[in-house]
């Protein structure tokens, strides 16, 4: 089985960066803004941290095997930014594993 790759930290802040930034697009509509995210999280994030270097895609969400990630699901969150508060009545937190999948 080959080795799993991980992405460096770079790659990983880039694209939650990135995340963060469709989310919060002022210029969009709040479903705009959704829709912007649902694509990165069901198809992962295009990352390129270096001018010259290959354009990646970041997965967030472990789709191909699901027991890798790990989930909060909360009933309800707050979210309070510079601009203004918002209440989400349900919201998923994910972080995938680093669990090897041979050891026992």
């Amino acid at each position: 089985m080959a080795e799993q790759q991980w992405h460096s930290p770079d790659q990983v802040s880039r694209a939650i960066y990135l995340l963060r930034t469709e989310a919060d697009n002022h210029n969009r509509s709040l479903y705009d803004n959704n829709q912007a995210v649902y694509r990165m999280l069901r198809y992962g994030v295009p990352v390129k941290v270096e001018a010259g270097k290959v354009t990646e895609t970041v997965h967030l969400i472990n789709w191909k095997e699901p027991t890798k990630n790990d989930f909060v699901i909360v009933e309800e969150v707050t979210l309070r930014l510079a601009s203004r508060s918002s209440r989400r009545r349900f919201t998923v937190f994910s972080r995938t594993s680093r669990k090897s999948s041979g050891s026992s």
